[in-house]
């Protein structure tokens, strides 16, 4: 009886967690069909890295200023979204480029100005937008 108690356990618990996973999957594809794949930008060197990057914080700078404040543009399905996938691309920019490019992230050059890209990203933090929350980002 006690044996028959275990399996029934573990058969349901196998049956809701296959449930649940199929349910996180459909929401997670249908939430970003826009997603990058993981190597995206995996041939990029230090100086495509911060041109791409400060694209991303200007464009999330830009959206962000249309609005006077966050809960306005919490309201506002499209801009919203498009935030979201800026910091889904962030993410898989900033993960590609330090795998390729670790050291050279870290060294100002003519074209990795470390300084300017600080600067917009604390901007668009300021304006209420964590990007390097990612896929995780709360609007």
């Amino acid at each position: 009886m006690y044996k028959l108690k275990v399996v029934a356990l573990l058969l349901f618990s196998l049956f809701f967690i296959n449930c649940d996973k199929s349910k996180k999957d459909n929401v997670s594809k249908n939430k970003f069909e826009e997603k990058l794949p993981e190597n995206f930008y995996a041939k990029f060197d230090e100086c495509q890295c911060h041109k791409e990057a400060v694209r991303i914080l200007d464009k999330g700078i830009k959206i962000r200023s249309d609005f006077n404040s966050i809960d306005k543009l919490k309201k506002d399905t499209k801009s919203k979204k498009e935030i979201k996938r800026l910091a889904i691309t962030w993410q898989v920019l900033i993960k590609n480029c330090f795998q390729k490019n670790f050291a050279r992230m870290f060294e100002p050059s003519d074209c990795n100005d470390l300084k300017t890209l600080e600067k917009k990203k604390r901007k668009l933090q300021d304006l209420g937008i964590q990007i390097d929350q990612g896929e995780n980002i709360r609007l």
